[in-house]
Parts: C-alpha cells; structure tokens; sequence
C-alpha cells in the first residue's frame, strides 16, 4: 500500500519527498526532494521484494489483523495486487524513452511468468476498499453528492460514449431532468464559460453516488488486461494478442458495471481490427474504464496524450492549456521552502510548465 500510495504522490506532483520521508520521528521535518525516476525505480525495487515476502508467507490466509478491509487476510490476494500494481508501474516508465526498454523487460518478466509472478485473473481480484453503512464510514463521495450534488458527467466523456454507442453511457450517467431536451445525455464541457439549468444536464450515474458502501477501486483486473494489450501492441511478449487483452478488457469493464455489451466489440469505432490507430484505441478504451478513478485517468492521459484535452474556456490562465500537475501544497512553502526550491524551476501557476518525468 506504501507502494501504491507514493505512485499516486508522485504521479501527481513529480518529485517529492521519498527516501528522505517518514522521519518525523527523527525529528527530519524538512526532507529532502527525489526525482520522479529515482522513486520508480525504487518503487520496482519494494514491490519485487514485497512479492518475494508475500510467496513466502506461512498460509494463504495470514494474520493480517482485522484491519484488512481490502482482502480480508488473503495473502494470495495481496501478491496479485503486488505485482498488477509492478506492471502499473512499468507502464508508466514506459512514457520516458529512455526506460522504454526496462519498462518491456519488466513487463515482460511479470506477465511470462505466472507462478512467480501471479497477476490478476477476474473481478474477484480487484483491488477495492469497501466502505461500511454506518456513520463516518460511508464512503465520502456519497456524502458530498447527497448534501451538494454539483457534479455532472464531462461532455467529453458523454459525447464518446454516444459516439460509440457504449452501453456503459446509462450506467456512468443519469439523464437529464428536463424531459423536452433532445439528448438527456449531453454532459458539460469542462470549464465551461456559462452552466446551463441542472435539469438540462445529466447527473452521475446512481452507482457511483447513490451507494454508501460504493467500493473506492485501487486497481482492477481490466486495468491489468489493458496494459497487456498494450504491451502487446507494442510488440512485447505478453502471452495473449492485443486484441484479445482489449476485448477481455472492455468485456471485464461492461461486466462490472452491469452493463450489456451486445455487440460493441464488433462496432468499427471500436474493434482493434478495424480502428485506424491501435495505441489510440486501447489509451481510449482504458480512460473510459477508468471512470472514477480520478488520479489513474489523469495520469494516462498525460503519458498517452489519449484522449485530447482542450484548454478550459473559462480557464483563469489563457494560453497555457490544460494543467499538467497538480500545485506543491502551500505548507510545504512555508515548512521546507529550500527543498522544494530546488524541483519548481519550470512550473508555471503551480499546474502548467514542466511535465512528469513519463508524461508525453
């Protein structure tokens, strides 16, 4: 989990504390900065040992404690996610050219050996933290919609779907209110410069924001099943075709969303035999899988560039497009300005300027 949540610090902010973090209690209050590749690299390093001591635990189900929401104490379980999450993070390198061949040698370790190695096989596997019905353990976006529902489905995301004729458009969104519009599935375009009426926008589908146990999704078996397609896309040895990692993927993705998937996979917008742009086609496919799961998506559209986004019309910095990053936190200002002086040079506004170390 150590792993998984440095991933999602640094995917965010880029270099950040890392080997100099966790010393509060040596009085360190000020640490130092790494560069984003050197904590990947280190992130390869926890998760191939992480895998080593997990194959040697005692049983299938160890003595994890009752704090386990995640697994339950399933060890087996815990090693898949260990390393879907090392092929995570081999996809991402692969954004920087010069780790491409580390990232295909990595990935290529991983998915050819399967008893070393053990990756996700089906649903069962997902990594997900189930939140109870019970006061402050809700699960937080359930809370926030139902005391102020303001979010609504992106047109970008709306109009692919319809674009596609997606099954999963119904799922991800609730039509719209207002019954005389022509399309109820019209979503707003981000940053736009006026908001229409909220009955003329369709709202975030029941299953995301009307659960109080809705899980939070860490990672899935279909994000494992797109990075093979991927991969093997690319050429690499992975064990299965690209298409037919794709097609799984899609079909793993409809089924946990309880949608239908009829005959999607056939439809030239879609099937990977007939789209002019494979790697275009899987990027894409991945984002909408990634539905609410908001720091993923945002990574891989940055090191993919899939799909394109456009500056905000009403965006505050005109000109320098969409933000690539997310602003230091301010305390860290105020707390350790002499470390984080020495990452910041090219960063405009704190979100614009200068990329992740794998960002295209």
């Amino acid at each position: 989990l150590k792993a998984y949540a440095m991933q999602v610090v640094t995917d965010l902010w880029g270099d950040v504390p890392y080997s100099d973090a966790f010393k509060g209690d040596q009085g360190n209050f000020t640490p130092r900065y790494d560069s984003q590749r050197d904590i990947y690299l280190d992130l390869v390093k926890q998760l191939k040992t992480a895998n080593d001591l997990l194959s040697a635990a005692p049983t299938a189900t160890d003595n994890l404690g009752e704090g386990d929401y995640i697994y339950h104490g399933d060890v087996s379980k815990w090693r898949k996610f260990c390393n879907s999450l090392l092929l995570r993070v081999y996809i991402r390198m692969s954004g920087s050219a010069a780790e491409q061949a580390l990232a295909k040698q990595g990935i290529e370790q991983v998915l050819g050996d399967a008893a070393k190695f053990p990756v996700f096989q089906d649903a069962s596997d997902n990594a997900e933290f189930n939140y109870l019905d019970t006061p402050n353990e809700q699960n937080p976006i359930y809370n926030s919609y139902a005391s102020n529902a303001i979010d609504v489905p992106s047109k970008l995301l709306t109009d692919m779907l319809k674009d596609k004729n997606d099954p999963r458009l119904s799922v991800y969104a609730d039509s719209a209110a207002d019954k005389t519009l022509a399309d109820r599935f019209s979503g707003l375009q981000n940053g736009a410069a006026s908001v229409p009426t909220k009955t003329k926008l369709p709202a975030i589908g029941k299953l995301f924001v009307k659960s109080a146990t809705a899980p939070a999704l860490l990672l899935t078996y279909e994000e494992v099943l797109f990075i093979s397609a991927e991969a093997a896309n690319n050429g690499w040895s992975t064990g299965i075709t690209a298409k037919q990692a794709y097609d799984n993927a899609i079909t793993a993705s409809m089924n946990r969303m309880g949608a239908s998937i009829g005959s999607y996979l056939s439809n030239p917008k879609v099937d990977l035999n007939s789209v002019a742009d494979k790697a275009h086609a899987i990027a894409e496919q991945k984002w909408i899988a990634l539905y609410f799961q908001g720091c993923e998506a945002f990574s891989e559209v940055r090191r993919t560039g899939w799909p394109v986004l456009k500056e905000a019309p009403a965006s505050i910095f005109p000109g320098l497009g969409v933000p690539v990053r997310f602003p230091y936190p301010a305390n860290e200002s105020a707390t350790n300005a002499a470390n984080l002086a020495q990452v910041t040079g090219g960063i405009q506004y704190g979100m614009f300027g200068k990329k992740m170390w794998w960002a295209k």
